[in-house]
């Protein structure tokens, strides 16, 4: 009987210690190549592409200004895509339209103002449409001596073993610096080790900061943030943008022709790959 005891002790003491040891594990600090793996495969479960449109509305020195902006962004395995339109209270002030070829590294875009006169450019690099892609956890821009995609960028980072919960997610801090300037970047473990808050500081003060917001699991396991908060200081003031999702689409494949960048009759385009300015005939 009391040897029937003593292996039911042993066996209860090796569940208990297997389940201790499982949550200890949980609890460990994740390395940097865990959290990657984590952000790299948010981005496969939305394979093959992420559409999102969203309003942003900005606030200078808390005050709301009249103008808003219409935003959708789209990415595919072969390109970044943003379109914007501007509005001064409802009077359209601009429209945008940005492609990044992810291959060959080449943006096209056109922009269209109030009285129809049409800009277009050629170069290289994602310019304005980084903007759009701050939306993207995996592709959030850390702006250092050069600059790189969080994903990236989390190569030259430290987990420093400290934890808070930020908007009811339970978070790990991963710190990115070069040189006076520090990225301070929460993780949500919870979500995938999608970001929920990244302060940017020079010389240990805070320059701005961008809160991910309303995480929503939009198809199993693919979390994204429905809100999002900029806030940072200019020579305007304090400017706080608020981004908006409103409508948001994964795992459906888009076509060429809704991220087609088209430069219209009347077009002055400048190809800065060549140094060439050129307009597009007049029908």
């Amino acid at each position: 009987m009391l040897k029937k005891l003593n292996i039911k002790v042993v066996l209860m003491f090796l569940i208990i210690c297997g389940l201790t040891g499982s949550i200890l594990q949980a609890e460990e600090i994740p390395t940097i190549e865990f959290i990657k793996a984590s952000l790299k495969n948010q981005e496969n479960l939305s394979y093959p592409a992420l559409k999102v449109k969203c309003q942003i509305t900005i606030l200078t020195d808390g005050e709301k200004e009249n103008s808003e902006i219409i935003s959708q962004y789209v990415r595919t395995p072969n390109c970044f895509f943003m379109e914007k339109k501007c509005f001064k209270g409802k009077e359209l002030k601009f429209t945008y339209k940005g492609k990044y070829e992810r291959n060959s590294g080449t943006r096209k875009e056109i922009s269209i103002s109030q009285s129809d006169k049409k800009f277009g450019e050629i170069d290289m690099g994602l310019g304005p449409i980084l903007s759009g892609i701050k939306l993207e956890t995996t592709y959030f821009p850390i702006l250092l001596k050069n600059s790189y995609f969080l994903y990236d960028a989390l190569e030259k980072g430290k987990v420093t073993g400290e934890q808070k919960v930020i908007d009811g997610h339970k978070c790990w801090l991963v710190k990115i610096s070069e040189g006076d300037i520090c990225y301070n970047i929460w993780l949500g473990q919870d979500i995938g080790f999608c970001p929920v808050l990244i302060e940017r500081t020079t010389n240990n003060k805070i320059e701005d900061t961008v809160e991910f917001l309303d995480y929503k699991e939009v198809c199993k396991d693919f979390w994204f943030p429905m809100k999002m908060i900029t806030e940072g200081n200019t020579p305007e003031g304090l400017i706080k943008n608020i981004w908006k999702v409103e409508e948001i689409s994964v795992g459906k494949a888009i076509s060429e022709e809704e991220t087609k960048i088209e430069f219209l009759p009347g077009t002055v385009v400048f190809d800065s790959t060549t140094g060439t300015t050129f307009e597009i005939p007049k029908k």
